[in-house]
């Protein structure tokens, strides 16, 4: 995800910016460079669609298809706030880079009884081979 909408949904998490501008920007990165297929991202979307219905507008172009979708600038509910957050949390936790995992200590070789020796692997095969014909 571009780092441009990440920094403004961190913002919003944080309380720094507003609803209205972290839409703006949510909505000018979904439409403007056609819409992404993440989880997150459809989620984040049609959380912001849901919040103000009817934000949208066609438009004809020039260009193919022939329309466009243009955000309407409008007034985010309160009541949405709680829902906007949770979206934005969700997106950025879905999109922060995963964490690279430890190695795992190298486990301790299991000591042998007393008076045995490690057998290597065509020792261990004869041994088998032998016992299959009985020997």
């Amino acid at each position: 995800m571009s780092s441009p909408v990440n920094e403004v949904l961190a913002d919003y998490v944080a309380g720094r910016t507003t609803a209205g501008e972290m839409v703006r920007a949510v909505r000018a990165a979904h439409y403007g460079a056609g819409a992404r297929s993440e989880p997150a991202w459809r989620s984040l979307v049609e959380t912001i669609e849901g919040s103000v219905p009817g934000a949208l507008e066609l438009a004809g172009t020039t260009d193919a298809p022939g329309f466009a979708l243009k955000p309407l600038e409008g007034a985010i509910p309160g009541s949405f706030e709680t829902a906007l957050k949770e979206a934005a949390r969700a997106a950025l936790a879905a999109w922060s880079e995963p964490a690279i995992p430890s190695p795992s200590p190298i486990p301790e070789p299991v000591p042998l009884p007393a008076g045995k020796q490690a057998e290597g692997l065509w020792a261990r095969l004869v041994r088998r081979v032998r016992a299959l014909f009985g020997g």
